[in-house]
């Protein structure tokens, strides 16, 4: 008799910071006995020997359970291990600090209820409805061979905000989107009554003139949190590049359209604003810089070259 289909699941242990949402998920896991196979991780970056023991067993599915950045470890690990290969279908049980991707993709914020809806899925053979896809990121910094994928990252003020909030998560946590879009508001706010709490970054970015910045993001998805897609480019590109000059004009009233994606005659590059699409993209730049909230260091006599990278195919319950 030919087995049942599972679901694999990569559980990273110390990810995000709602431990209620993560013993809830564990009590799932409990409850679907054998429909899935459990592999733990020790942190976000210790993910090739679980990642690797579920794809040993044949499961139909990987779930990652996590959040943005153990996300971004395990594709990466995956799509540098077989580069080429076409991967098994990716779920998102949302147990992270920030959970950008899985709000993008649309599943479930509660962990333990999106495990259930995956696997009434699996049960019902109804995996081709539950599909969604998402183009990745390819990123090299420097001389770097293997890139590091992923499907957000920002510099500037989203660097800033990211590393501020952190504090606060520290304290009292957040689920959802709710860690960087908090980010992004604290750096916004005293933007809006004529305070600048951004420190300009100056950066040579592909395609435009050198300049300084109080924003730079750059995402593959449909969007970033409910209500908020930052970008009104157009062209083909599969990479969404939105920036903010160091000195905008009538910021208070550009910033809501903007961060809806709906460009109005004060979005313009004369005022500061530029969103475009491009297949490729290369940073140079001092300072800090975030990938699915992964911070790293730039110098700029080591570029960020940015290049699209695979789809990836998600399952969703």
């Amino acid at each position: 008799m030919t087995a049942a289909p599972r679901l694999g699941v990569l559980l990273n242990r110390f990810g995000g910071r709602d431990r209620r949402a993560l013993r809830r998920l564990r009590v799932a896991l409990a409850e679907a006995g054998d429909r899935v196979v459990v592999r733990e991780s020790e942190s976000a970056r210790r993910c090739g020997g679980p990642l690797e023991a579920l794809l040993d067993e044949g499961v139909v599915a990987v779930a990652v359970a996590g959040g943005d950045g153990t996300l971004h470890h395990a594709i990466t690990y995956l799509l540098n291990r077989a580069p080429g290969a076409r991967l098994a279908p990716l779920a998102i049980l949302p147990t992270g600090t920030t959970n950008v991707v899985a709000h993008d993709i649309g599943a479930d914020m509660s962990p333990a209820g999106e495990l259930r809806a995956l696997l009434n899925r699996i049960a019902a053979d109804r995996l081709s409805a539950g599909f969604v896809s998402r183009r990745t990121m390819a990123v090299r910094i420097g001389d770097a061979v293997a890139p590091r994928y992923g499907l957000m990252a920002g510099g500037a003020g989203i660097y800033q905000g990211t590393v501020l909030i952190r504090r606060h998560l520290r304290r009292w946590g957040a689920r959802g989107a709710l860690g960087p879009i908090a980010g992004m508001a604290r750096m916004i706010g005293p933007l809006l009554i004529g305070r600048n709490p951004i420190t300009p970054v100056a950066a040579d970015i592909s395609s435009l003139p050198p300049s300084r910045y109080l924003m730079i993001l750059l995402s593959t998805l449909h969007s970033l949190s409910p209500g908020v897609t930052p970008f009104w480019g157009t062209g083909g590109g599969a990479l969404r590049l939105t920036v903010v000059h160091e000195a905008p004009r009538r910021f208070a009233r550009a910033i809501w359209p903007a961060l809806r994606g709906r460009p109005g005659a004060l979005t313009t590059p004369e005022n500061g604003y530029i969103s475009l699409n491009a297949d490729s993209i290369e940073i140079r730049m001092n300072g800090g810089f975030v990938l699915d909230g992964e911070i790293l260091e730039l110098r700029e006599d080591q570029p960020v070259r940015i290049t699209a990278g695979p789809e990836l195919v998600f399952l969703r319950g």
